[in-house]
């Protein structure tokens, strides 16, 4: 996914960084990679491509080495060549029958699918309304929670707090969480890499945590999958949950304050 431009770019900062003109100021660089993967952004070449009107480190400085040994799918060898056919055919050329029918063998009718198995969706927007009726359809008492989104006064240059969430971008804290009690939920960002509270790691909420003075939703108290995650985050000796607080952050939308703060952001399993 990196581009020559940045390739380069990366090779200039090295050389500033290091005081040294040889490449990449002189340090050893591992590049990993799989260039029928995702290609480089804003359409660019990949750097396997040569393109005489830019500047090519790769092939001047690097030799690759192809790995062969399939460890993901090892113990399925049919699905594996299956993957490696589809990995390298052109987009004009058609599956062969036999692809063909081991690939229609999965079920992919989310409705025929058991609610306590882990769906796959190609896009957030289905993912969101998997998540939404799954939810509704196992539980009856579910909590919403809205982002306090904060907009600076032109007059009093203070935050103040907006009637209700704005729409944020895809990469900001959601606008609004739908949960409820027993729901299996996910991070989907890194609370605190050290205790294992990070993006993609699975719990089930079991308490929710409201201010004594307005009941606003102050925390989360989940129990992890993980046995050993987030352990003693939560009040001394009180119980064996991990407690999520509101997290903060940078809204990056024209007319919006400079602060939102937004419950982490979860999704159901």
């Amino acid at each position: 996914m990196v581009s020559k431009q940045l390739f380069a770019y990366v090779d200039a900062r090295l050389k500033q960084i290091k005081g040294n003109n040889r490449p990449f100021g002189g340090m050893s660089v591992l590049a990993v990679g799989d260039f029928y993967q995702l290609p480089p952004v804003r359409q660019s070449k990949p750097l396997c491509v040569h393109d005489p009107s830019e500047i090519d480190l790769w092939q001047e400085h690097f030799q690759m080495i192809t790995l062969t040994e399939i460890m993901r799918q090892k113990d399925d060898v049919a699905f594996a060549e299956m993957l490696n056919r589809i990995r390298v055919k052109e987009k004009d050329e058609e599956l062969s029958e036999s692809d063909r029918e081991l690939l229609t063998q999965a079920i992919t009718k989310p409705e025929l699918c058991s609610t306590n198995v882990l769906h796959i969706f190609p896009t957030n927007k289905l993912v969101e309304d998997h998540n939404s009726a799954t939810l509704s359809r196992l539980f009856s008492d579910i909590i919403t929670i809205d982002a306090d989104d904060f907009q600076k006064d032109s007059r009093s240059e203070r935050m103040t707090r907006q009637d209700k969430p704005s729409k944020g971008g895809r990469n900001d804290l959601p606008d609004t969480l739908k949960l409820a009690e027993g729901a299996r939920v996910m991070l989907t960002r890194n609370i605190d890499i050290q205790k294992g509270l990070v993006n993609g790691a699975f719990g089930t909420l079991m308490k929710v945590i409201t201010s004594e003075t307005d009941q606003r939703i102050t925390k989360l108290g989940l129990r992890m999958d993980s046995q050993t995650a987030g352990r003693r985050s939560g009040p001394a000796g009180s119980d064996d949950l991990v407690y999520v607080e509101r997290a903060e952050d940078t809204v990056k939308q024209k007319g919006v304050g400079d602060f939102s703060q937004r419950t982490v952001s979860v999704g159901l399993g």
